[in-house]
């Protein structure tokens, strides 16, 4: 089936103004460039590609074009209208924190490790025309944070002294100087000029920026509720986030509800457990205080437990709800100690579309009380198989438009599916008395219920004014996470705001969308649902809506 010309134009002009993402994609024709995303000028230029083509998509003949490119069509506009309206706000004020660090960023460009390849001349060349790209990003940076002292748009203390420590230990590892032996020998000297003495000056530069400046002018609140205009930002961000049009309120009281539901089925599973276990050990049960009878013994013992469940999942979970077999395995890495700090405890990130590097699932290992053998299996699941690995595997191997995986995506969904896939633990390990198997279940119930409690907290936050003590208590009465872990949450709400709200609404819409489609077309199962909602990729959650005709 043809896909329409208009996807690839897209694609291409959209590469050249974002080079980093055709660096991603190992598309390596612009690894010299490094836009200033910040200057007004490539502001303008983006907003003009944005309108460009959603005046070309007006023109297109609806009614000569397949469901396929239809489906396709409405995914690409609503991405570029949801960018533009983007541009009303006054994001560019905050570009700095700890979470999108810039810095730290270009440090795992640095490192080779990334998806920017540094093992040619060539490339260590374009990398270094790169990076003069780059100070010139951090300057306008700098300029941006102080205009929004001026106006009152800043991040607050707490969250920028985060940054200053992330900058002061960089300057001590400079994790972003390679060794001599893997420096090319004719451009060893003009690297060493840049790398080591340039950007260290612009780290420095950066880091006393907010030590002396930044920080001694900026306010003592948190979120954006605590910053003028930052409401209609946090609305904006919501909207865009869960791609649903919910009032503030309703998605507060929705997490609220959601606690209530998960906190009864829990205390159901080890009231049955108990009953059905054929052992005389009672199962207890987790809270703040006994976690770490749950804890790993080291670091080691996590990655084992990590492959084990994946090879489970793989042999066992995916036949029975998937008719799907995707074309490769994800690949189980370590967070690199300079990133670990302040930075969640798991993460995917998808391989490059030549498939020359694989899919990762980056575990954080920095504090091993973050990780408890009950959570394993359904960390797994979402991060892995049927998660985010899955649900990008699945839709490139369909050989869907590039734009729909490679640009921009929809974190409801995304996100919303890997939350729904967790759920299917529940489903398969239903009828098995196994302490290990309920244990499995409780860590399915545990990371759901802590995806409710973003629901109250991230509004709570960006909203309706909540302090980080307020925030970090509601946390600690409603979850069993680590003191650091509940900081780096909330930490994490008040800077990415909007987006933690996109895990439970996405996985109430899969699972009401599931319902509503088994319903109405009898002759078909929970493996065609699922092949269905993942054939073409991510798209709002209206549009996949319509896709299913439910």
């Amino acid at each position: 089936m043809k896909d329409l010309k208009i996807f690839k134009d897209y694609f291409d002009e959209y590469l050249s103004l974002h080079p980093l993402t055709a660096s991603f994609c190992g598309i390596k024709k612009y690894d010299d460039k490094f836009p200033n995303y910040l200057d007004k000028k490539i502001e303008d230029k983006l907003k003009k590609f944005y309108k460009k083509y959603i005046k070309k998509i007006n023109e297109i003949n609806k009614s000569k074009i397949n469901d396929r490119n239809a489906h396709f069509l409405k995914v690409l506009k609503w991405r570029m209208e949801d960018n533009l309206e983007g541009f009303n706000y006054k994001f560019d004020l905050l570009p700095l924190d700890q979470l999108d660090n810039f810095i730290l960023d270009y440090v795992d460009y640095a490192t080779g490790e990334s998806y920017v390849e540094l093992k040619t001349l060539l490339d260590f060349k374009n990398f270094l025309k790169r990076t003069q790209e780059f100070f010139i990003y951090c300057d306008t940076a700098i300029i941006k944070m102080e205009e929004g002292l001026k106006q009152k748009i800043s991040h607050p203390k707490s969250i920028m002294k985060e940054v200053l420590k992330q900058l002061n230990d960089l300057l001590k590892t400079k994790d972003y100087v390679l060794p001599d032996k893997k420096i090319p020998k004719n451009i060893k000297e003009e690297y060493k000029e840049i790398m080591d003495e340039q950007f260290t000056e612009m780290v420095k530069k950066i880091r006393d920026f907010i030590k002396y400046k930044y920080i001694p002018n900026t306010h003592d609140g948190f979120g954006l509720s605590s910053i003028p205009g930052g409401k209609k930002m946090y609305k904006y961000l919501a909207k865009s986030h869960t791609t649903v049009d919910m009032d503030i309120k309703d998605i507060h009281n929705l997490g609220l509800k959601e606690i209530k539901r998960i906190n009864k089925a829990i205390k159901e599973l080890f009231e049955n457990g108990n009953n059905s276990v054929n052992n005389s050990k009672k199962l207890l049960v987790p809270t703040n205080k006994n976690t770490k009878k749950f804890s790993y013994k080291n670091k080691e013992e996590v990655i084992k437990a990590y492959k084990e469940a994946s090879k489970i999942i793989y042999r066992k979970i995916i036949p029975k709800y998937f008719d799907i077999r995707i074309s490769h395995n994800y690949e189980l890495k370590k967070v690199p100690e300079f990133k670990q700090e302040g930075n969640t405890g798991a993460y995917y990130m998808m391989g490059s579309m030549d498939g020359n590097r694989r899919g990762a699932f980056f575990l954080n290992t920095k504090n091993l009380d973050d990780f408890q053998t009950f959570n394993t299996f359904s960390l797994t699941m979402h991060e892995g198989n049927p998660g985010h690995h899955f649900q990008l595997t699945c839709a490139n191997d369909n050989k869907i438009p590039d734009f729909i995986t490679y640009t921009d995506d929809e974190t409801s969904y995304v996100e919303g599916w890997a939350l729904y896939a967790e759920s299917l633990t529940h489903d398969y390990f239903k009828n098995s008395t196994k302490s290990q198997d309920i244990y499995s279940r409780y860590g399915c119930y545990n990371f759901e219920l802590f995806r409710a409690v973003r629901l109250v907290v991230d509004t709570g936050i960006n909203y309706y004014g909540w302090s980080f003590k307020k925030s970090f208590d509601f946390m600690k009465k409603y979850t069993v996470f680590s003191d650091y872990d509940i900081k780096s949450e909330i930490n994490r709400y008040s800077v990415y705001s909007g987006q933690a709200l996109s895990y439970k609404i996405g996985q109430i819409k899969f699972t009401e969308f599931r319902e509503r489609y088994l319903k109405k077309y009898k002759n078909k199962d929970i493996k065609n649902y699922h092949r269905e909602v993942l054939e073409y990729g991510s798209c709002p959650l209206s549009i996949l809506e319509d896709k299913l005709n439910i």
